[in-house]
């Protein structure tokens, strides 16, 4: 009886070794990634990079530059990414949700311009500017999306169906 005990043991503390060994390699790995997309390089090198790669219509190539620049959005400490650079990153998801993953790329593209807005709304005007034409009809749509979910409309408000024009 004590044997199989014993054993039993033994096959636990396997399966925990081996657990612990896997969630090290996936650490690991995870660590290297992030290393290596970064490679030294700007924020605004990488901004290029995936505009690039959007032109040579390498979309999956984009789509993981663009998704390890967000982090820095949704870090609440970091100041790595002014809001001229996102406001361009939120301009080129609204270009990959042409593609794909439509949903996602537009919810990130709107939390990518809420987060510009609120580091400065005056610098991005002068910004939107400096866009082309196709960039700047995604810029304006954003635009309307982040005043809408910061100002909402009163639907229930008598004036706004009232409106005198």
């Amino acid at each position: 009886m004590k044997n199989n005990s014993s054993e039993g043991n033994r096959i636990i503390n396997l399966g925990n070794m081996l657990i612990a060994l896997g969630c090290l390699i996936t650490l690991g790995l995870a660590l290297f990634t992030i290393s290596c997309d970064d490679s030294g390089r700007t924020v605004d090198e990488r901004l290029a990079e995936a505009s690039d790669a959007i032109a040579d219509r390498d979309f999956r190539h984009a789509q993981m530059i663009c998704d390890n620049l967000a982090e820095y959005v949704v870090a609440s400490d970091t100041a790595a990414i002014d809001e001229e650079q996102a406001a361009q990153l939120a301009v080129l998801y609204m270009m990959l949700s042409e593609r794909s993953n439509e949903d996602e790329n537009v919810t990130v593209a709107t939390e990518c311009m809420r987060y510009a807005y609120s580091l400065s709304s005056d610098s991005l005007s002068t910004f939107s500017q400096s866009l082309s034409l196709d960039e700047q009809r995604h810029f304006e749509l954003l635009h309307r999306l982040t005043v809408s979910i910061d100002n909402p409309i009163d639907l229930d408000d008598e004036d706004f169906y009232h409106e005198e024009h």
